[in-house]
């Protein structure tokens, strides 16, 4: 803590730590990567060859990506959470969750009555949406 008096009137100086906002992660059926913006989150990374890869939204929006890597996200499953590790998982300004591309590995999606729920290969539930 700081204390500074400047003509009669004195600051208090503390330090803060500032707040980790919170992640935010979509649920996509039809892109082919997982994007995300958390870079502190990757486990593994490495730059992208070429150096520089664009995405483009469906709005004509283009997001430049650089590094490729992989996360650990945390899932909700009822009153719990599961994690799930994503892998080629593209470095952009928001998270990204390929269904699509989960279902190429194996994974199992099921969509019914706004509940969504997503099976590992070996038949764990993952995550569960209500």
């Amino acid at each position: 803590m700081l204390a500074e008096s400047i003509g009669g009137i004195q600051a208090i100086i503390t330090a803060v730590e500032e707040a980790k906002s919170a992640c935010i992660e979509l649920y996509d059926s039809s892109i082919m990567w997982h994007l995300s913006p958390y870079c502190e989150d990757f486990i593994t990374y490495r730059a992208l060859k070429p150096l520089l890869l664009y995405l483009n939204a469906a709005n004509k929006q283009q997001f430049l990506a650089v590094v490729i890597g992989s996360i650990v996200i945390n899932t909700p499953l009822g009153a719990v959470s599961s994690e799930l590790t994503l892998e080629n998982i593209l470095s952009v300004g928001y998270t990204l969750i390929s269904l699509g591309m989960l279902d190429l590995l194996g994974y199992h999606m099921s969509l019914d009555a706004r509940h969504l729920k997503i099976t590992s290969l070996g038949g764990s539930v993952v995550m569960h949406v209500p």
